[in-house]
């Protein structure tokens, strides 16, 4: 293939990935920071530190093109910049290998694995600033690379236009500071540099000396944008930096480094050996989930092949991951798996090099050409195959849905107190993207109680009156403040309708801390679907059911088989967010249970525990309790079976199946065992009032404390056969035989019930089968309160 036959094939290579790439893009935004980025973008906001300016310059370039939503555009931002970063890696493994006659399908190889691994391709169609900052960091590293040997070839004399070439990306590192801090990880590679071609840069010190400058002038340049930005006010103006002690705060993200594991609240320099070596572990995990165990000995192999042949281009690769690598272990971050994507990067690269060393060893079956491109197609695809099932989020409407079912029937221009970074990000985006509500005034409330310039902000761009006496109350000193606050906020705006997220009643407000969450006692919170609607304390309104029909474009996405994410943050918020569903419905279960309604109360901790996130034990843990409380303990103990399942060592689960069981037991302290005919055994318990005999024949009669409830156990001889046979043989009648089925008992393999009645008395009979045992039970009258009784002694049934 020569010339233009090359350069179709390259455009239509790089079409094919746009558009697997364009077809997985979700229609909405991404977890975590995604709608704070796109609303950032779109009107020049500040953001979360450290800003990101370069990026929303970029960005905003990108919301302006004819085409698609928002969203969709700073996507094809993140398509373009991920083509740019494979069109490098194609072209510097081209060059590494440019002797081998396969360089073009070994630079396309490791360009197609690169394309479709995992994180990449996840930052690939998302809205964030992981796939601008490496295209970038990786154009400025190739060009460094072949400057170096060209100024070589030069004898060290520079031409105006490699001056040019080192003034420009001079700049462009200085500027380049304004993406993700992960570009930082060209610091070590350009000392590197400096100090390899320290003769060039001596001979011309003054043309460096120009660069250096020009760097300094391109990072305050770009994070001029902070405080220029934040004086114009935006919607989003994220810590508001207009001054300088404003701006190095917003910086180095002063206050987010913290470790409180008690409270799940680890993030940023954490100072803890303990966290530097899990990070450490899990980079290489995902390195291995990255190239496959079957590819990543490429990724060795490449990596000494490249020491050994390449010096010049390996250490400066290296020293990208090194500091990559470090950055992950130093620093825990929510973000943490999409850093890695610049490590990743580079080791694609170490992988082009293995294939080519694997490929001049003489194997004869190397030696077919065809059999090399074919295999080098296809392996280089055999990722997308695999991950395509995964990251194909064309169905991920998670945020719109959200926000659909959270604002269902909420008072015009009303006020959302909400908290996390799920309702911080899409109630920005809503605002200021979509405009879904944006009569809605939403406060994230962490942020209102932490930060006077958050309160500034809410003075400046809503109707809100927030008083003299809320700064008053925050102090700081008191774990009731939060609460004083927001019930202040309400006091100062009796003609606004407030609503609550359930999450401030269970998070606290202050990360770090045991307490600190929302518990007024001025105001009564009435159910309100995903909300509280928060009412007067005398107020008679009632919930409407209506609001917890929720809106799924995709049902069946909301199984109880969640969507599959390397990322742990992604994990945690999808978790959150399916918890946010199952807790609508079990304030609702709450607001019944204590309004007398049990049957409508059981109805929604039912739903609720459906719709609890896989692994979340705490919604299978209330409905166990509920049925407890009502006497039901079979269900009781499935349902506390079901949460220790999901989380075997939660101590406040394993305590309140202790103290059930402790309650059950001292209800029933006593165990009757009974072995009949063979050895067979009969175990159960029963409440100490009851009277417990051994008939003549060894059948066992309990008798309740009202001398009435009976229940009769006997051993039936059973000489083989299926139970239907067994059952035919079962002629003995008492009375009428109203029903008969099959039925279910824990501890038994199979079970059969007849319902019997004599002159109106009910009376269940039931043939439980054991291995080649059979015990019938009589048990009545069915009318009688004892019933629940029966259930918790048959719930505790062994047969043997």
């Amino acid at each position: 293939m020569q010339g233009k036959g090359k350069a179709i094939a390259g455009v239509g290579i790089a079409l094919f990935i746009f558009i697997i790439y364009r077809v997985t893009s979700s229609p909405t935004i991404g977890w975590v920071d995604s709608g704070v980025i796109a609303t950032a973008a779109n009107i020049l906001g500040v953001p979360n530190p450290p800003g990101f300016p370069l990026y929303m310059l970029i960005g905003h370039l990108f919301t302006k093109l004819p085409i698609g939503s928002i969203v969709t555009r700073l996507q094809i931002l993140s398509h373009v910049s991920s083509l740019v970063t494979l069109a490098l890696v194609f072209a510097l493994v081209r060059h590494m290998v440019k002797l081998s006659k396969q360089a073009t399908w070994i630079a396309l190889f490791a360009s197609l694995v690169l394309a479709f691994s995992y994180n990449f391709w996840s930052q690939a169609i998302n809205v964030e600033t992981y796939a601008a900052t490496n295209a970038v960091l990786f154009a400025i590293l190739c060009a460094g690379l072949w400057l170096g040997p060209k100024l070589v070839r030069q004898a060290g004399k520079m031409k105006m236009r490699d001056i040019g070439i080192v003034l420009g990306l001079s700049l462009a590192g200085g500027v380049s500071l304004g993406l993700n801090p992960v570009i930082s990880a060209l610091g070590a590679p350009g000392i590197w540099w400096l100090v390899r071609y320290r003769k060039i840069v001596a001979a011309n010190r003054w043309v460096f000396v120009a660069g250096f400058a020009l760097a300094l002038v391109g990072a305050v340049a770009i994070y001029s944008y902070l405080p220029i930005r934040a004086a114009a006010k935006p919607f989003l103006n994220w810590g508001d930096p207009v001054n300088w002690e404003r701006i190095q705060t917003h910086l180095v993200g002063a206050g987010l480094n913290i470790y409180e594991p008690e409270t799940s609240s680890i993030n940023g320099f954490t100072g803890q050996p303990k966290i530097w070596w899990e990070s450490f572990w899990h980079y290489w995990e995902l390195a291995l989930w990255q190239f496959t165990p079957f590819l990543f000995p490429l990724v060795i192999v490449g990596a000494i092949a490249l020491f050994r042949k390449h010096k010049d281009i390996f250490w400066p690769l290296i020293l990208v991951v090194l500091v990559n690598l470090t950055y992950v272990v130093l620093y825990y971050g929510g973000n943490q798996e999409s850093w890695m994507i610049t490590s990743w990067v580079v080791m694609a690269v170490f992988l082009g090099a293995g294939l080519d060393k694997i490929f001049n060893f003489q194997f004869s079956i190397f030696k077919h050409r065809r059999f090399k491109d074919g295999l080098v197609i296809g392996v280089g695809l055999v990722p997308m195959i695999f991950w395509f099932p995964v990251l194909n989020h064309s169905k991920y409407v998670f945020a719109d849905e959200y926000a659909v079912n959270m604002y269902k029937d909420v008072a015009d221009g009303a006020v959302v107190i909400g908290g996390g970074d799920m309702f911080h990000s899409l109630t920005n985006y809503t605002h200021e993207v979509t405009g879904v509500r944006d009569d809605i005034i939403s406060v994230t409330g962490n942020m209102f109680y932490i930060f006077p310039w958050y309160r500034d902000h809410l003075r400046k761009h809503t109707d809100l009156v927030v008083s003299d006496k809320v700064e008053d109350i925050i102090n700081m000193k008191n774990v009731n403040e939060f609460t004083w606050a927001i019930d202040q906020l309400i006091a100062d705006n009796p003609e606004k309708q407030f609503y609550i997220t359930p999450l401030l009643l269970r998070d606290t407000v202050v990360a770090g801390t045991m307490e600190g969450n929302y518990h007024t006692e001025k105001y009564k919170l009435l159910p309100h679907g995903l909300l509280y609607k928060i009412v007067s304390i005398d107020s008679a309104e009632v919930p409407n059911e209506k609001l917890w029909q929720f809106t799924f474009k995709y049902p069946e996405l909301m199984d109880n088989k969640p969507p599959f994410y390397l990322e742990r943050n992604y994990k945690n918020a999808y978790k959150l967010l399916r918890n946010d569903y199952a807790y609508g419905h079990s304030i609702l279960a709450e607001y019944y249970l204590q309004a007398g309604d049990k049957a409508k109360a059981e109805i929604y901790f039912q739903k609720a525990a459906a719709l609890g996130a896989s692994g979340n034990p705490q919604f299978f843990n209330r409905l166990a309790i509920f049925y407890a409380q009502q006497g039901q303990g079979d269900q009781a103990k499935l349902f506390f079976e079901k949460a220790l399942a999901a989380a075997p060592e939660n101590p406040d689960l394993k305590s309140n199946y202790e103290t059930f069981m402790a309650d059950v037991a001292s209800k029933t302290p006593k165990s009757q065992k009974q072995e009949l005919f063979e050895g067979k055994k009969l175990i159960f318990f029963y409440p100490p009032t009851w009277i417990v005999t051994e008939g003549e024949f060894g059948d066992v009669t309990a008798v309740a404390d009202d001398s009435v409830f009976t229940i009769e156990f006997r051993l039936k001889e059973r000489s083989g056969g299926t139970p239907d046979e067994f059952l035919k043989t079962q002629t003995q009648t008492y009375g009428e035989l109203v029903n008969e089925g099959p039925a279910k008992f824990p501890n038994v393999d199979q079970a059969y019930a007849r319902l019997w009645q004599t002159q109106g008395v009910k009376r269940f009979e039931f043939f439980l089968f054991q291995g080649d045992a059979v015990f019938q039970v009589l048990v009545g009258p069915m009318d009688s309160a004892k019933m629940a009784d029966f259930d918790q002694i048959m719930s505790t049934l062994d047969a043997k």
